[in-house]
């Protein structure tokens, strides 16, 4: 009886060593794929960053973790950091850190402290130049503003015809016709 209770603790102990063995080693090998080429700390809202082409949305993660800050950002975000920065104030090293991306930090006032505190980091998706390529490629400056001085015409054109003759606005309307066609005319000319 005692054999074979020391038998099944024994299969028993052997399977829960070889769990724990390969859980561990399992546990190394996601963390040292997931490398993510910085090391950072954080002391009395001093930052000190040390990163090697490391990838923006995780340091933010990082400091977001660290200090319960919220940042926000698009999941598209693709920019590499590489920087040493020491004993850094923390808004001068996020303004550091997110030079050349559109960024909004929020603060929030501490009456206790007297201070302004960190509070909300977003930063914004970039200006999409691809439909500005597309327009461009359509028609020229040059077309474009032809285009528009003829709408301004036919515009005032409908206009016109609305008021009286002898009307102030008519004038004034007859005016800026007159000088929207010659810009049309110098346009059409140098086109």
């Amino acid at each position: 009886m005692n054999f074979v209770r020391h038998t099944v603790l024994n299969r028993t102990t052997h399977i829960f060593l070889f769990t724990t063995v390969c859980i561990f080693s399992l546990s190394g090998t996601v963390s040292s794929q997931e490398s993510y080429n910085f090391s950072m700390t954080l002391k009395n809202r001093i930052l000190s960053i040390t990163a090697q082409d490391a990838d923006i949305k995780n340091i933010l993660s990082e400091i977001s973790d660290i200090t319960g800050i919220s940042v926000s950002y698009p999941k598209y975000i693709n920019k590499k950091v590489t920087t040493r920065l020491t004993k850094v104030p923390l808004p001068e090293a996020l303004k550091s850190l997110l030079r050349g991306m559109n960024y909004t930090v929020i603060y929030s006032y501490l009456e206790k402290k007297d201070r302004f505190k960190v509070s909300e980091i977003y930063v914004l998706p970039e200006y999409s130049r691809r439909s500005a390529v597309r327009t461009k490629s359509k028609f020229s400056n040059t077309e474009r503003r032809i285009q528009s001085y003829e709408r301004r015409i036919r515009f005032l054109t409908e206009r016109m015809e609305k008021l009286e003759p002898d009307s102030p606005r008519r004038r004034t309307y007859e005016r800026r016709l007159r000088n929207y066609q010659n810009r049309l005319d110098r346009l059409r000319q140098n086109h």
